[in-house]
């Protein structure tokens, strides 16, 4: 499957990269549908991943979708955060075992490697950075500046011309 896709990867114009090339097919509607169908052939009947496909698709052909999933994912990770809190806290003061704990940890887990790669890579782009309250500053930056970006484009569809300022508020 990887060199297949690779082939439908070398005939889409736009992106330089497969992660921006798999994100211009997934939020286009018109303009990806030929290297989407082509996808969908070689998926054959994996539903789930068709519809993991299509859903996605919904989730990012325009501002107001995609500020939507945003907003969705905050929320959701706002309220796991919550759960990890309540439950150290349990644990702390109470001394008890949670039947969940398990599915807490993983998350948490994947947080920090979140948090980890997110500090790497900003510390990559800019060499005076010196602490992490400088990091998670910029990080706010840059999701306030999306956010605001999304919000001032109300209903645009996503385009080959601006599906990288949409998804990653890059104009490149």
């Amino acid at each position: 499957m990887g060199d297949q896709l690779t082939q439908i990867f070398f005939k889409i114009p736009h992106g330089s990269t497969d992660f921006e090339k798999i994100s211009f097919i997934l939020c286009q509607k018109e303009e990806s549908e030929k290297f989407r169908d082509e996808i969908y052939a070689k998926i054959g009947r994996n539903l789930r991943l068709r519809y993991k496909i299509f859903n996605l698709m919904k989730k990012l052909h325009n501002s107001d979708a995609l500020l939507d999933t945003i907003q969705t994912h905050n929320k959701r990770v706002s309220w796991q955060l919550q759960r990890i809190y309540r439950a150290r806290n349990l644990i702390v003061h109470k001394g008890g075992k949670l039947p969940y704990i398990d599915h807490l940890v993983e998350n948490l887990h994947s947080y920090y490697h979140a948090i980890i790669s997110l500090i790497k890579e900003i510390q990559s782009e800019y060499d005076n950075i010196d602490s992490l309250e400088t990091v998670f500053k910029l990080i706010r930056i840059e999701y306030e500046s999306h956010v605001k970006l999304l919000k001032s484009s109300k209903g645009e569809n996503c385009s080959s011309d601006n599906f990288k300022m949409m998804l990653f508020c890059n104009p490149k």
